[in-house]
């Protein structure tokens, strides 16, 4: 991404990166350069060859389980970016994966995703109340729904079932992490297995039948009478 059109990206702060290193026998890595982190969690690093397949679930959970800070901390914090060490990371991996096993058909329930997600959230004194949207008519309405939740410091989870677009056919039947947003061209910056990815937005969002898109956002908060906390502060 040039730095033009970065600095036109709306990105949350605090989302989580994970320290890897491509020659590690235990996760599957490809072409990450020596030292970089990874952006969010990625299943390759499963060591079963199904979760590897269809674990994507559990790695958008994963995802929005750290940023929360829901049952989890960071090893460590490098400013306001939460580090984690890969065995601390593969532990809530596994345990998302525990809860959101696919089946035959991975895992392609939004209601099933968020049942799961809520019994896990309230296991550690959190309660969701959560957002969808999907089968829109115009373009607009998912577009609002990401760029208010990112301004109000929100990273949502995507799933995309099916697309008519050559450009997402391989993230089909999938789920991924929102944590920004661009203009001028309008793109959605997404987690997808440990990397920064940007997609075009127009497409991504384009309205029609055939589009199997789902977002989600989880809304948390705490359930021990105190006041949530919604970490505005943490888009940038």
């Amino acid at each position: 991404m040039s730095a033009a059109a970065e600095s036109q990206m709306r990105e949350l702060r605090g989302f989580p990166e994970i320290e890897v290193r491509p020659d590690d026998s235990r996760i599957r890595e490809e072409n990450r350069e020596p030292g970089k982190r990874a952006y969010g969690g990625s299943q390759k690093w499963f060591s079963r060859h199904w979760a590897r397949l269809a674990g994507c679930a559990s790695v958008s959970a994963s995802n929005l389980a750290a940023f929360f800070r829901i049952g989890v901390e960071p090893d460590r914090m490098e400013g306001d970016v939460p580090v984690y060490r890969l065995e601390t990371w593969l532990k809530l991996q596994k345990d998302m994966y525990r809860r959101m096993r696919p089946g035959i058909k991975g895992f392609p329930h939004v209601s099933t995703y968020l049942e799961r997600f809520q019994h896990y959230a309230g296991e550690h004194g959190w309660s969701l109340q959560p957002e969808t949207i999907c089968g829109w008519t115009s373009a607009e309405e998912p577009w609002q729904f990401v760029r208010r939740a990112i301004e109000e410091g929100q990273p949502l989870a995507l799933l995309v079932l099916g697309h008519t677009a050559p450009e997402i056919d391989e993230d089909t039947w999938h789920w991924m992490t929102i944590t920004g947003w661009g203009e001028n061209p309008a793109r959605i910056l997404l987690s997808n297995y440990g990397n920064r990815q940007v997609m075009d937005a127009d497409i991504l969002l384009r309205p029609d039948p055939r589009n199997e898109v789902r977002l989600i956002r989880l809304n948390p908060c705490r359930t021990a009478g105190e006041a949530s906390e919604r970490t505005s502060d943490k888009a940038g």
